[in-house]
């Protein structure tokens, strides 16, 4: 069917009276909405945020509550210019005035809006009230429900120690207020309840241990609830985050590998001989040396030491001479670990069995140190950091960390077993272990297939030790489905809450901003950049748009190191990510630490896959990993490992990530070239590639999901959550800018009309009824003004240059809740997806997205419904 002339279109719509004079005045300011937007306030120190910063929920009649920068996104009820700052119900201790803006540059505090309707609004406020306390104690989460009568509710969630009390909904203050043109009146308080004793945990059949002599402590870890473990009279224990399950015998105790252990307030005065026993079961082998029951000084210089090495060999070390299994242990399954010091030398069992022997008598010396299980009393550095000549200067630094996984039936005898002993003490625990003691540990899972599209607020899961160190809410990960494809974009807390493209339960995350820190503490500097955050102290995500249309996503990460140290007082950056139903997200970059971020920010954009553990990157992916095309059409694939220079940039601005699945994820950037970066130094040498050596950069293991402070660590094994990268396309800008994320089941070839109509969009005449039509590329849409007609028009001349690929139509002061119809060359649009949204002035503005592609002119009319 040929098109309508310009002429045509122009005449017609003018016979429809589609030409009225503009509308005078603005939207209807006595409707109930809430929108994300940018109040008056100013930015401290200097500019932070961008035009979606803070929340405001509009009651009507010049009344406004609102979530702002100046007072921390603290809630204040505005009536004119009178304010009424919603009471504190903790003590504030920050940087700045307790009544005002107490987190001088926010980066803790933030305000999203959950909800937002007719009959109610929705908004979520996170702070931290001393900005000293890190700790998921020191956090606070305030949810507060707004009625269009005024009548509100809010819901005080403080940090607890125990994630059971933090889940707990009698463990929250409720308030309800009445919001009225005299301020703010309180109707009723709830108190939070005190928690209470959790219920003890179900353990296994209890099974005593088959002992020639009794053990001088012996830590049974069958007490199944509570902080406190007994090793018998006077060898009490102190347990840090307790998460008591199932073990051998009984109950044991689960570590998270980092706070998890029990230290000892008077340990027996083990000297000369001795044995020690315990049960575990290794949800992933440790950073470096970890203790099951320790004793020494350092990490066993002096008296003695029973644990695991980074590569999951047990070992046994007494007055800093160790022994080694030769063999490490297998992960998620019960084994029993056994060391015997003595004047026939050092031995060392695994199962009951001998693994490891030294003849030269041995005896343990009594040293003034702490005994623990589980968790080592010193830091220490992670093995096989990337920059290992900087540990503790730079970039890898010393922690204190323990045993991920199970402990059980901790013994300590003052005398030397022999083999007869060690194996009847094996064998009368031996029958509870046949089963896996520990889930595998998978990235969380998506229902990708049961959804429409649209944005899910959620709380996603890896695994119960991981999971307890965090204090989440329901809402703070975030999901975006599709209603076409078995794919999903994901914002969880492993990965920093950045952008993860997901294909078939496989990962694809991002590098994104890095720059180099100032000095930090150890007077060095450092990489700063999302991944460096390791508990998401600095980051979240907040759903600015959710419609048939499209949903738009702001990420908002700081630059900081694993010190925590921020790269300067600007180190922020917002992503928004325009994601449109045909699987294609707009990422939209923002930095604003410098003006110039040309000569600081290193880059933006980094093709990352994650690997679960026990994953194998050959089953899903080729050495031929990436295919090229730019505006011209296909350059070539990229076969790995890439030997040339490291800086050498291969033509190409779109990337196809050829995995082995159905739908591969694609990007298209602004710029023109791709960077393999394949320094060999950058690969690990501890995993291979079907016997060969690993082609691609990675794994490293240092994120996502890892609490270490490193900015770069070999994954040993395939035994944690690691990343892979394959590359990255050069950005048109370093640090800000935009370029496409998305799914395809085609070629690289067939991508190139979308970045066409991308980046040389046709262009948009004849307008009628409405202004602008400019493209926007950081939203990949069509951005117009209504000027008052109730019929609206325009053209784009679309050639196969300048093509049309699922446009997008923004329509601002649209001033209606009426829904559009839509015509293209006179035929209407079927399947137009649509949504009319509150935009940041608080206007109310028509989306339109048609899932249509074209290369010659298409004349486009819009009407209200």
């Amino acid at each position: 069917m040929r098109a309508p002339s310009r002429r045509s279109l122009v005449c017609l719509l003018a016979l429809l009276g589609a030409c009225h004079p503009p509308r005078a005045g603005g939207d209807d300011p006595a409707r109930f909405y809430a929108h994300h937007t940018r109040t008056a306030a100013p930015d401290r120190p200097g500019t932070l945020s961008g035009a979606n910063a803070d929340v405001v929920v509009n009651l009507g009649r010049d009344r406004q509550l609102v979530f702002a920068r100046d007072q921390s996104h603290r809630p204040v009820w505005q009536v004119g210019r009178d304010r009424h700052p919603v009471p504190h119900l903790v003590a504030i201790s920050g940087d700045g005035p307790a009544e005002g803006r107490f987190d001088r540059s926010n980066q803790y505090a933030w305000a999203r809006i959950v909800e937002s309707g007719p009959e109610a609004v929705v908004v979520d406020w996170r702070y931290r009230p001393d900005l000293d306390d890190l700790s998921p104690t020191g956090l606070v989460h305030e949810r507060y429900t707004i009625r269009p009568d005024g009548h509100m509710t809010r819901e005080h969630r403080a940090g607890t120690v125990r994630p059971e009390d933090w889940d707990d909904p009698a463990a929250r203050t409720v308030q309800t207020f009445q919001l009225s043109e005299t301020g703010l009146t309180l109707l009723e308080t709830r108190a939070a309840t005190p928690p209470g004793p959790l219920p003890p945990a179900a353990g296994a059949p209890l099974l005593p241990p088959a002992v020639p002599v009794a053990p001088v402590a012996h830590w049974a870890l069958d007490e199944a609830t509570g902080d406190e473990a007994s090793g018998g009279p006077g060898h009490q224990g102190t347990v840090g985050a307790p998460l008591w399950t199932r073990g051998v015998s009984g109950t044991a105790l689960g570590l998270d590998g980092q706070e998890g252990g029990v230290v000892v307030d008077a340990p027996p005065p083990l000297s000369g001989s001795v044995t020690a026993a315990a049960w575990v079961a290794l949800g992933a082998f440790p950073w470096s040396r970890a203790p099951l029951v320790q004793r020494a000084t350092g990490a066993g210089a002096a008296g003695w030491y029973l644990g695991i090495d980074a590569h999951g060999h047990p070992l046994l070390t007494v007055d800093g001479t160790t022994l080694r299994a030769p063999a490490p242990l297998e992960r998620r399954r019960w084994a029993q670990v056994v060391g015997v010091a003595g004047p026939a030398g050092l031995a060392l069992y695994v199962d009951g069995e001998r693994v490891a022997t030294r003849d030269r008598p041995a005896r343990v010396r009594s040293v003034e140190a702490p005994l623990s299980l589980g968790r080592n009393t010193v830091p220490l550095a992670a093995t096989d950091g990337v920059r290992d000549e900087e540990v503790d200067a730079a970039h890898h630094f010393s922690s204190v960390f323990g045993i991920e996984g199970l402990l059980d039936e901790v013994m300590l005898f003052d005398t030397a077993l022999d083999d007869d002993a060690v194996a009847a003490l094996f064998e009368s625990q031996a029958p509870a272990v046949a089963d896996d003691a520990l889930p595998p540990r998978r990235l969380p899972a998506l229902d990708t297939a049961a959804h429409g599209f649209g944005a899910v607020a959620t709380r996603l899961a890896f695994h119960p030790l991981w999971d307890r160190r965090w204090r989440a809410t329901e809402g703070d990960d975030l999901v975006v489905h599709f209603d076409h494809a078995p794919v999903a974009f994901a914002y969880w807390r492993g990965t920093t809450h950045g952008l993860n493209a997901v294909t078939e339960g496989r990962w694809m995350s991002d590098q994104s901003v890095e720059v180099l820190a100032g000095e930090n503490d150890a007077d060095t500097v450092s990489l700063a950049e999302h991944m460096s955050d390791k508990t998401a102290l600095r980051s979240h995500v907040r759903v600015l748009e959710n419609t048939p249309a499209r949903v738009v996503v702001q990420w908002r990460y700081a630059l900081s190191d694993v010190l925590g140290t921020l790269a300067g007082d600007q180190a922020f950056v917002d992503e928004t990510h325009t994601i449109y139903p045909d699987g294609v997200a707009v990422r939209a970059v923002h930095t604003y630490l410098y003006d110039d971020p040309e000569d600081t920010v290193e880059f933006y954009q980094d093709f990352q896959w994650l690997l679960a553990p026990d994953d194998d990157p050959a089953a899903f992916l080729d050495r031929e990993a990436v295919a090229l095309a730019d505006l011209s059409g296909p350059t070539q694939t990229v076969h790995y490992p890439y030997e040339d220079d490291d800086e050498e940039s291969i033509p190409g601005s779109i990337a196809l990530l050829r995995s082995h699945t159905e739908w591969k994820v694609f990007g298209i950037a602004q710029g023109s070239g791709f960077s393999p970066g394949q320094a060999a130094h950058e690969r690990s040498p501890h995993i291979d590639w079907a016997g060969a050596p690993f082609p691609f950069p990675g794994p490293w293991n240092h994120w996502p999901v890892a609490q270490i402070p490193s900015d770069g660590r070999f994954a040993t094994a395939l035994d944690r959550v690691a990343h892979v990268a394959v590359g990255g396309l050069a950005p048109s800008e370093h640090g800000t800018g935009a370029m496409l994320v998305g799914f395809t089941q085609g070629t690289v070839a067939e991508l190139v009309p979308l970045a066409r109509a991308w980046r040389r969009p046709p262009a948009v005449e004849d307008l009628v009824g409405l202004a602008g039509g400019t493209h926007d590329i950081d939203q990949r849409a069509f951005v117009f003004r209504r000027r008052g007609a109730t019929r609206m028009g325009f053209t784009l001349a679309a050639d196969p240059q300048h093509p049309v690929v699922n446009p997008c139509f923004v329509i601002q002061g649209w001033n209606s809740d009426a829904e559009a119809t839509v015509a293209v060359d006179g035929v209407p649009v079927a399947a137009l997806r649509q949504g009319v949204v509150v935009d940041a002035a608080g206007d109310r503005m028509l989306v339109l997205t048609l899932p249509l592609s074209a290369t010659a002119p298409l004349a486009v009319t819009v009407a209200p419904r």
